[in-house]
């Protein structure tokens, strides 16, 4: 499965939980916007940008971050969207994290513990499910 596949399963599982939650949800026409959608809760819009979350041990692993294909620089989402949506389709699971809380690169969100009871410093699944 390429990328843009990827993509488009990961914004439809977002699409659909987002729904579940209550949001009213509008896509923007095209592809020229930095976020994915725009969400409706209580009178307050925001712009979430979704990202496929994938699994790699006892975590979900997704970029928070673009890539400028002609630069092959970072660019963030800090002045383009409010949260990011990482949708993992292997857990059937989306998790809502807010821009300027997300780390600039990737963000690691742990559903299982870890082997050292460590807990400082680690992103659980519980505190960010939608």
């Amino acid at each position: 499965m390429n990328s843009k596949e990827k993509g488009d399963i990961a914004e439809s599982l977002a699409l659909y939980r987002l729904l579940q939650e209550g949001y009213s949800v509008s896509d923007p026409w095209g592809d020229n916007d930095r976020y994915d959608f725009l969400c409706e809760k209580d009178g307050e819009v925001v712009r979430v940008q979704v990202k496929h979350g994938r699994v790699k041990g006892g975590k979900v692993v997704a970029n928070t971050c673009s890539v400028n294909l002609r630069t092959q620089e970072s660019e963030s989402y800090e002045e383009n969207a409010d949260f990011i949506a990482i949708a993992c389709p292997e857990r059937d699971s989306v998790y809502l994290v807010s821009v300027e809380k997300a780390p600039k690169t990737e963000m690691r969100i742990r559903f299982e513990n870890c082997k050292n009871n460590q807990t400082k410093g680690i992103n659980f699944a519980k505190d960010y499910i939608i």
